[in-house]
């Protein structure tokens, strides 16, 4: 907040505070001030005023360059920001279809006999996965999801939520990482029923999966 002394000599008339088009503006004078800038200012019609100026920056800017960037790490700023939006519609989802004591009843009868995953890449879409935040048949689901998507969407998706699964296990989201690590699992399932599979053969997923089992032991 910045002190602003007035000099005297000007007349100062009470502040309006309404906002129009991101502007504020003052009843007399009509003096327009920047955007976000709310000022107050005390003083009598002739003596010098004292201005409090608290001014807010425009995020609008920022966000727009944002969304203009190509370069790499703005992509998988994207991307992570995809992923952690798909994996709260799925937690969404499934906590108002059972209820989140439900949901978390089933998390822990996936744990007690969780083992790191075994993950064929035949054409067999049956990919040996337990699910850990779903039922089989929403990984069912979310696999035929999967399985429509190109190799490349379907290998950046894959990367993505091993990202969101790694961003979960390190602020301790122990129940963001089991969605992730379903979602990932679908896509690798997704891939191995149409073809060689991802390219990391799920190593990436079996991995953050030993580091789930890890924490919650």
């Amino acid at each position: 907040m910045t002190l602003v002394n007035r000099p005297a000599g000007r007349r100062y008339g009470p502040v309006s505070h309404n906002l129009v088009m991101g502007r504020s503006r003052t009843r007399r004078t009509g003096e327009r001030l920047p955007y976000f800038d709310q000022t107050v200012r005390i003083g009598s019609w002739n003596s010098p005023g004292i201005a409090w100026s608290s001014p807010m920056p425009r995020l609008e800017p920022l966000i727009r360059s944002f969304a203009r960037s190509e370069s790499g790490a703005v992509t998988v700023d994207w991307t992570v920001l995809a992923a952690a939006l798909c994996g709260l519609g799925l937690a969404s989802a499934a906590a108002v279809r059972t209820g989140v004591g439900d949901l978390g009843a089933e998390v822990g009868t996936a744990l007690s006999s969780a083992s790191v995953a075994v993950l064929s890449f035949g054409g067999d879409s049956d990919s040996g996965w337990i699910p850990l935040s779903y039922t089989a048949e929403r990984f069912a689901e979310l696999t035929d999801i999967f399985s429509e998507y190109s190799d490349d969407s379907l290998e950046s998706t894959y990367a993505s939520y091993l990202l969101a699964v790694e961003y979960a296990l390190s602020t301790g989201d122990l129940a963001g990482a089991a969605v992730f690590l379903d979602a990932a699992a679908a896509a690798v399932a997704a891939a191995a029923a149409r073809g060689p599979g991802i390219s990391d053969q799920g190593a990436g997923l079996n991995a953050l999966l030993e580091t789930y089992i890890e924490a919650t032991a």
